[in-house]
């Protein structure tokens, strides 16, 4: 009996013993997190709020180390995905840039302000026009002249209507896993994802893949069949040894996975139901090719959502002030997520021509 009462008081010690350790540690890293994620805001900025667009409360965060570098209205891709959530592993560009991450109608925290009571405003015309009211917030918020749009995915759908609707505000449009038309680019990459899936031995990725067939398909959710095989093969950029601090990066992928809200799952789920048919209709070109500011696109030359070639031929179409096409080599669709170095480079190659516009 007394044998068995100090294996039990044995075992509650070492279980405290392990929680106490574990608390400390996260709390380590919590503070080696905050280190990196802190901005002087005597010349930088460091900003979070809900701001009235379109007739709604919209979620904005506004981080940079200096206040007089280029400002860039980051539209993030999806619909529905939230880059927010993210922030730490795009620390790296706020060293060159005021990076504004914006939580559109329907997703994140804008999500958990409304609920599902903003589906019936849920279009792209609206929301491109809740990107111009945001850039007209931040033009007069940060006092600066004009944005740069950097619309990925997505969306690129909503960057390239804002650019066309009030070029004024914009000194540059960024394009990145640019969107010409969803429903050709899945006939065209179907082809090379399902190839894919084969080379790696992916058993479930060709049963769903040869189960759906090639597109054009009759419902609108078969085509994420392809879209989510062709993200989970994208390219991913070898770990970079001393770029973060590991203690910091433990923390980062904690919160993003533990403590991150469920109003940004939720919102990921509303979005992609409500506008992947509406995503998948937009044909983008048709909105014009002449723009009155720069366009420069910075892909992925492995991009299987939105194939290189039809990225390239829409960019061949545009008439612009000035224009650039930088391909990152052995990159995909989410370069801008998991090739960031890689990305960060090309940003910075044009950021010399965003300072002159």
């Amino acid at each position: 009996m007394v044998i068995k009462k100090r294996s039990i008081f044995l075992f509650i010690a070492i279980l405290l013993s392990v929680v106490v350790l574990t608390a400390i540690f996260l709390a380590y890293c919590s503070y080696r997190y905050n280190e990196i994620m802190e901005v002087d805001i005597s010349v930088g900025i460091n900003e979070e709020m809900y701001e009235t667009i379109g007739g709604t409360q919209q979620w904005l965060q506004i981080r940079g180390k200096d206040r007089n570098n280029p400002v860039i209205l980051w539209l993030n891709g999806g619909p529905g995905y939230s880059t927010i959530p993210q922030t730490f592993f795009h620390v790296p560009l706020e060293k060159d840039f005021t990076v504004v991450m914006w939580d559109q109608r329907g997703e994140g925290k804008s999500y958990a302000y409304t609920g599902p009571s903003i589906a019936p405003t849920m279009t792209i015309e609206r929301m491109a026009a809740d990107g111009v009211e945001v850039a007209e917030f931040l033009k007069q918020h940060l006092g600066v002249e004009r944005i740069v749009i950097m619309g990925h995915s997505w969306g690129s759908i909503l960057g390239v209507r804002m650019a066309q609707m009030r070029p004024d505000l914009f000194s540059a449009y960024i394009g990145t896993g640019q969107v010409v038309n969803l429903r050709e680019a899945m006939e065209l990459g179907y082809p090379s994802i399902l190839g894919v899936a084969r080379d790696s031995e992916n058993e479930q990725a060709v049963k769903e893949l040869e189960a759906a067939g090639p597109p054009p398909y009759r419902r609108v959710n078969d085509y994420i069949i392809p879209i989510r095989w062709a993200n989970a093969f994208d390219a991913v950029a070898p770990p970079e040894p001393g770029r973060r601090n590991a203690l910091a990066t433990i923390w980062a992928f904690f919160r993003l996975f533990v403590l991150t809200d469920n109003s940004v799952r939720e919102g990921v789920a509303f979005s992609q139901n409500l506008m992947l048919e509406p995503m998948l209709d937009e044909v983008v070109p048709e909105h014009g090719t002449d723009f009155e500011i720069p366009v420069y696109f910075i892909q992925g030359s492995e991009d299987k959502v939105t194939p290189t070639s039809m990225v390239r031929q829409y960019y061949d179409s545009i008439s612009a002030p000035e224009k650039k096409m930088i391909v990152l080599e052995n990159a995909g669709h989410l370069a801008i997520l998991r090739n960031r170095e890689l990305f960060r480079d090309a940003l910075l190659d044009i950021r010399p021509l965003l300072l002159t516009k």
